[in-house]
């Protein structure tokens, strides 16, 4: 290891022994990468030098201004790591064969081989779509198929997940450049589809209504009240798609009138009989709310 410039050789002054030496010095530098735990003093832009400082020679170059590492030559380890950033703590390595290794703060972050991509860390698309060749898709940690994804030539319409706040509904949704879409949900063969629910849903109590009142999807999807007088019920004004399904019971007295404003299209009628126990259904699509009654059995 050596660090050596000859300088600018004057043939007049200097001498074969003298220029030998000199030679075999520079040969030296050139050899061991111009090794040293400093900064060669004759350092120029782009030249690559190998700092020794430590066990593990780094590689850098001179970019006029700062050393850049390069790579690690990892003598433990017999493995070069090339460095991507200033304290070498990121870093590409190839410590087996056949497998890279992405490393981040010192720590493994992802692993390629010709087989398989292992990532320790969440992938951030930062707002690009990820693609996937028809009829392949997401396997679970033992490799078998989880979710697979069917392609349609030139598809217009698709489906969105939409998560959902402490308290929220999570949603599924059929969108796309069609006015209106259908949901289809299949089983395979003879097989049927089967839905699974938890806990009864519960019902979100509107109280006894005698004024006016606007129905709201956000308080939730099922929803009971009591008519003790006579008043207007609006459509609710959501900005979001969804339903409502009202239990609409009418109070020992009835023969109130229930006037309906803001729905699109109403199906049956409200009986506002004493003890008459009526189910609001009321659809919200877009803009259009539609609302059909039906009396309980």
């Amino acid at each position: 290891m050596a660090q050596n410039d000859f300088g600018t050789i004057n043939p007049n002054t200097k001498s074969g022994t003298d220029l030998a030496s000199d030679l075999n010095d520079f040969r030296d530098a050139q050899n061991t990468m111009h090794s040293g735990s400093t900064q060669p003093s004759y350092v120029q832009t782009w030249m690559i030098w190998a700092d020794s400082t430590a066990a593990n020679a780094i590689y850098k170059i001179y970019d006029g201004t700062d050393d850049i590492p390069l790579a690690v030559a990892d003598a433990t380890n017999n493995v070069a790591r090339v460095a991507l950033d200033n304290d070498r703590d990121t870093y590409i390595v190839s410590a087996t064969d056949d497998k890279m290794d992405f490393y981040s703060s010192a720590l493994s972050r992802m692993s390629l081989t010709a087989t398989a991509l292992t990532m320790s860390v969440p992938i951030d698309f930062n707002g690009q779509d990820a693609q996937f060749d028809d009829a392949t898709g997401i396997n679970d940690g033992n490799g078998n198929e989880l979710l697979i994804f069917q392609t349609t030539g030139s598809a217009v319409n698709q489906i969105d997940i939409t998560n959902a706040a402490t308290g929220g509904v999570p949603r599924i949704d059929a969108t796309g450049d069609d006015t209106n879409i259908n949901f289809g949900i299949g089983a395979k063969g003879t097989g049927v589809v089967e839905l699974f629910s938890g806990a009864a849903a519960d019902s979100y109590n509107l109280g006894n209504l005698n004024s006016a009142t606007t129905l709201k999807i956000a308080n939730g999807n099922i929803q009971h009240a009591t008519m003790t007088g006579s008043f207007t019920l609006t459509a609710p004004n959501d900005t979001e798609s969804g339903y409502i399904e009202l239990e609409f019971t009418i109070d020992g007295t009835g023969g109130y009138t229930l006037t309906l404003s803001g729905f699109n299209e109403i199906s049956g009628t409200v009986d506002t009989t004493a003890g008459t126990v009526n189910v609001l259904t009321i659809r919200k699509h877009n803009t259009n709310t539609y609302l059909e009654v039906t009396q309980a059995v």
